[in-house]
């Protein structure tokens, strides 16, 4: 690759970057005319690339471009372009290797949660900080992004990157864990508390080559397992289940709002427009919050994006080692507990499947 391509297409990685993130700044609104525009220059730059340096097959070329065109739609129906840009980006790794990629955008995740966590820090200091008190009434701080669960989100990832980069060395692992711990402290994210345990957990078997056949099953059967279990909870949350009742309590009322969605909605393939409507549970009265993925692919974006998910995790198993296998077992777990998992952009394991794409060159 010519080095002002690589360069361009570098920058462009960039900025991505820095629009996801800064879309749940407390500091920084960017205007959505903006936001598209970066999205459109990006994408369009991306596809010019692709064919310029890709060799690419014509029937995965008709592939491609239907699977595109389908996530469009999907995002008009659903009036959400996540799906898309993901997509979008995970093409990226067919034109420059993964590693790169990723090391790429964790050092910039980096720089974002440096700037806005010390900004948050000052604030607390000088006593003008915003918080978000939970149902229980416990303070959760926000760490700079508009809520306590976002920062944990880029706080997880920034440091599964990290421990990816690092090729699982036990004393890079066991410091990010206490960043982790550190984080959970002041923002109560146990999304990223769990995801965190998980990774420390799994980075010591591979070290150990322990259950190392078993991590390979996980990892290519994650999606399918998180996906029939999300389903039969909530069958038999329907059914007044008392364990069902229980693990909704313990998953802090995802399962209660899976049900509801749907129930109210049903399943869809390709996506719909779904109900808006009042639900109460507890001291809540509002909209259903939807943070488990497994249950918006079944009632909002459509069973067949899942059943790519599906597709992605086994060739990514086929092709690639131990180390992405705890990257996609992380990654399965994660999607059952945030619906961020969608963010190829943030959350990276999905992009080591686009080397399905077509040849790639040394860059």
């Amino acid at each position: 690759m010519k080095k002002n391509d690589k360069f361009i297409l570098e920058f462009f990685i960039i900025l991505l970057v820095v629009k996801v993130m800064l879309q749940n700044s407390l500091y920084v609104t960017i205007p959505e005319f903006w936001e598209l525009g970066i999205e459109v220059a990006c994408y369009i730059y991306f596809f010019v690339i692709i064919i310029k340096y890709l060799k690419i097959k014509k029937w995965k070329i008709t592939l491609i471009f239907f699977i595109v065109i389908l996530a469009f739609y999907t995002g008009y129906i659903t009036e959400d372009m996540t799906l898309l840009s993901s997509i979008m980006f995970m093409t990226v790794a067919a034109i420059i290797r993964d590693r790169e990629i990723i090391k790429l955008s964790n050092k910039v995740m980096g720089i974002i949660l440096f700037i806005h966590i010390s900004i948050y820090f000052v604030q607390m200091i000088i006593g003008s900080v915003i918080v978000n008190p939970d149902s229980s009434g416990r303070t959760r701080y926000l760490l700079g992004f508009s809520h306590p669960n976002t920062s944990g989100i880029f706080i997880l990832w920034w440091a599964v990157g990290k421990v990816y980069l690092a090729n699982y060395n036990m004393k890079k692992v066991f410091i990010y864990f206490v960043i982790i711990i550190i984080a959970y402290y002041f923002n109560r994210c146990r999304s990223m508390l769990y995801c965190g345990i998980i990774l420390m957990i799994l980075s010591i078997c591979i070290n150990r080559n322990i259950g190392t056949r078993e991590i390979k099953f996980l990892a290519k059967n994650i999606i399918i397992i998180m996906s029939i279990m999300i389903v039969s909870i909530v069958f038999l949350y329907n059914s007044n289940n008392k364990q069902a009742k229980e693990l909704d309590q313990i998953f802090s009322n995802r399962i209660f709002f899976s049900a509801q969605a749907i129930n109210e909605n049903g399943f869809t393939l390709i996506g719909q427009k779904v109900k808006q409507s009042i639900v109460k549970i507890g001291n809540y009265v509002g909209y259903i919050v939807m943070d488990v993925t497994y249950t918006a692919l079944f009632y909002r974006f459509g069973i067949v994006y899942l059943v790519l998910l599906i597709l992605l995790s086994r060739y990514i198993v086929k092709t690639q080692t131990k180390n992405e296998y705890v990257l996609l077992i992380v990654y399965g777990i994660f999607a059952m507990l945030e619906l961020y998992s969608l963010n190829f952009i943030i959350c990276f394991p999905m992009i080591f499947g686009a080397n399905w794409i077509g040849e790639k060159n040394d860059t």
